[in-house]
């Protein structure tokens, strides 16, 4: 059991720092982030992991985790390590967990433990010896970690425990591994199998110590052990076996169904996934994959929160019936008589519980599952169009709207007529709507 609702929580990323000590966004910005987040979602729960939040930035360090980026030390915390504990603290007075993103794949000749994992053999190697060259990333040329034989060393548990003892992870209870997928070793003779087998206990590892782990991609090995990946490349049978409280996560911008990625596209081999992805994500529920790379909330981040995360909550409330795929519709079907559409090739988009349409295109006008004494308004193109009210509206007259942006401003009125009310947007404009 997780220990967090990850389907019903807005889960992203920060971009803190990348190398060369660039600061994008330093403890004090994550923590004004947080507040705007939970202002503006009117106290959805947040989940959030640290990019770049050690030694010299984003991807430097790896394997080891034992120091906190110098250069996010804020005001006059003592150490960037004090800075982030005060973050992690203050920030769960705003239902947010923050926790960190750490890399359990690859490792970099400047890391602290360079010289460890080489002595110790616990490198991937090619046939002739050489050891396997990962991407090129901000940490520069990576170099591949065999976990088979870095757990059956227990320098994985060594790590971890570290971790623990570096940042309260027992009491924040998630943590996100990026890029953690079973390799072949040839020149150990370790099958990609083997390696997925011995992941499984790595992430078996971190649950046991009180820390969920969300990972990039999903693996059906690791199904039960991460309840969220942040690209969720599930198929459409799984994700009918697979309900959302088991395993979430997002989709479009990595799903190998609908994009033109090759086996080259970062570097020979790198991209080695089970699944592919489903045809269409919005059907499903997306998850809306978001990392915050400057302060400030931006129209970005309100476009996702609206169609991705509002629909995309409700959706994950419900049993997945039914998917339906014929030469003209790609539907799936919920429970409490929802349905999900989309028709002309992904041009169009339909949401609907009964006769209640709830999502249209880009324009969508719904309860959030998290505010239900609420209707929130929004159109990417802008609209002028009449929705219907839940039935269990259906008697009120009178609507008080305010900006979603802009909570607190003073409100006007809208008036409903027999269950229908006449909405009007601008481009990217966001409305909450609350009966009077």
């Amino acid at each position: 059991m997780s220990h967090y609702p990850y389907h019903q929580s807005l889960v992203y990323k920060v971009m803190m720092a990348t190398i060369n000590g660039k600061v994008h966004l330093n403890p004090d910005h994550v923590l004004q982030t947080v507040k705007d987040v939970n202002r503006i979602t009117r106290g959805l729960k947040q989940i959030l992991y640290l990019t770049g939040w050690q030694y010299d930035g984003h991807d430097t360090g790896y394997p080891s985790w034992s120091q906190a980026n110098p250069h996010l030390r804020c005001g006059n915390d003592a150490t960037a390590r004090n800075s982030l504990l005060r973050l992690i603290q203050q920030a769960s007075e705003y239902n947010a967990a923050v926790s960190v993103h750490v890399n359990m794949s690859d490792a970099y000749e400047h890391s602290p433990l360079w010289e460890t994992y080489r002595k110790e053999d616990l490198l991937i190697r090619t046939r002739d010896g050489s050891l396997l060259k990962g991407g090129i990333w901000d940490g520069g040329q990576s170099y591949l970690v065999s976990k088979k034989r870095e757990w059956e060393s227990g320098i994985a548990k060594k790590r971890i425990d570290e971790l623990f003892d570096y940042l309260p992870l027992q009491s924040i209870r998630t943590v996100h591994l990026d890029a953690f997928e079973p390799r072949t070793d040839p020149f150990h003779g370790i099958t990609a199998e083997e390696d997925a087998d011995a992941m499984a206990e790595v992430l078996r590892y971190w649950i046991s110590k009180s820390a969920d782990v969300t990972t990039e991609w999903f693996h059906p090995r690791f199904a039960g052990l991460t309840p969220m990946v942040w690209h969720l490349n599930t198929e459409e049978s799984e994700r009918l076996k697979y309900p959302a409280s088991l395993l979430c996560g997002g989709g479009s911008s990595w799903n190998f169904r609908r994009k033109l990625w090759t086996m080259d596209t970062y570097g020979a081999n790198w991209i080695r996934q089970p699944g592919a992805g489903c045809l269409y994500e919005r059907p499903w529920g997306e998850g809306f994959s978001y990392e915050f790379t400057r302060p400030g909330i931006d129209n970005d981040f309100i476009d996702g929160l609206c169609l991705k995360t509002l629909p995309g909550f409700t959706l994950n409330q419900l049993a997945r019936v039914r998917h339906l795929h014929t030469a003209d519709c790609y539907e799936v079907q919920y429970s409490d008589d929802v349905v999900a559409r989309v028709r002309d090739d992904g041009r169009s988009f339909l949401l609907a519980r009964g006769d209640e349409v709830m999502v249209d295109g880009h324009d969508v006008a719904m309860q959030p599952g998290w505010r239900t004494n609420e209707i929130w308004a929004y159109s990417r193109e802008g609209m002028r169009k009449e929705w219907s009210l839940p039935e269990k509206w259906h008697g009120i007259g009178s609507f008080s709207v305010e900006d979603l942006r802009n909570a607190g401003e003073p409100r006007r009125h809208m008036h409903a007529d027999r269950g229908r009310i006449m909405l009007e947007l601008s481009p990217g404009q966001a409305l909450v709507l609350t009966p009077e």
